[in-house]
């Protein structure tokens, strides 16, 4: 059973398994928070713990925050403190959540035992490309990355970037939260650098091929940079890789959780 938890003005989840080894730290992406996680949560407690926080500015952590001038450092502190809190952990990271993991994975190689990219958002060295870059020139999300505004995503933009493979697209969009505006700039105009050789733990990424906003090619990319010890792409998979139907794992490939898992388990 998951558990509210919370340190350092940030809320979320965790659960508990008793006498296990490196727990996991999942952390999310843009828009997002603890709550896109409870599936995989629910699968891992059965073999490992895990916590997942909301990063500043999300679903009530640190609700007083400037959140349209949130950076990506700043995101990358707040993971850093859950750190420094819980102790060494596996950090799981999905879409923006997976680019400010590598960050941490450079900066604080010992509490890092185990680095999982889930779709994630790459840094200066992959350009974006595709249908994200000319859907962000909308007025309203130019004025908020120009601005340092709060930027609120459309619905069809999730729909046909993050939502594609997801069969209750407004259910789960209710529960989308506004980003910041300087975030989405700061990775959009390539201005997140990583330094792949900084990162010394074992590495895995996950993909799903039909996700339509850091898509194959971009992790294909990404791959080739930092040279992942175990690399999985999902047919079947889009974006929002830990929400998507279970019955997609379950029947036309193995769960990505479950892939997660076993690498947990050769660090240990």
């Amino acid at each position: 059973m998951l558990k509210n938890i919370k340190h350092s003005g940030l809320t979320g989840h965790f659960s508990i398994k008793k006498e296990s080894g490196t727990p996991f730290l999942f952390v999310h992406g843009m828009w997002g928070g603890s709550w896109q996680f409870v599936y995989w949560m629910d699968y891992a407690v059965k073999k490992v713990s895990s916590y997942a926080f909301n990063l500043r500015g999300h679903c009530g952590s640190m609700p007083n925050v400037k959140l349209g001038k949130v950076s990506v450092a700043d995101y990358v502190e707040d993971v850093k403190n859950i750190l420094r809190k819980i102790g060494p952990a596996i950090l799981v990271g999905h879409s923006m959540g997976g680019l400010i993991s590598q960050i941490v994975a450079c900066e604080e190689k010992e509490l890092v035992r185990g680095l999982v990219l889930v779709a994630s958002a790459p840094p200066n060295s992959v350009p974006l490309r595709g249908s994200v870059l000319w859907r962000m020139w909308r007025p309203a999300y130019v004025g908020a990355i120009i601005c340092g505004f709060p930027l609120k995503l459309h619905f069809r933009d999730a729909c046909v970037l993050m939502l594609n493979e997801i069969v209750a697209k407004e259910t789960v969009f209710k529960c989308f939260v506004p980003e910041s505006g300087t975030a989405v700039k700061e990775i959009a105009f390539g201005r997140i650098k990583v330094d792949f050789t900084e990162i010394k733990c074992p590495t895995m990424m996950i993909v799903g091929k039909k996700d339509n906003i850091t898509t194959v090619n971009m992790q294909r990319d990404l791959r080739n940079q930092c040279n992942p010890d175990n690399y999985i792409e999902y047919p079947d998979f889009g974006h929002m890789i830990m929400m998507e139907p279970k019955l997609k794992g379950s029947i036309k490939q193995k769960d990505p959780i479950k892939d997660i898992v076993e690498f947990a388990h050769t660090l240990s």
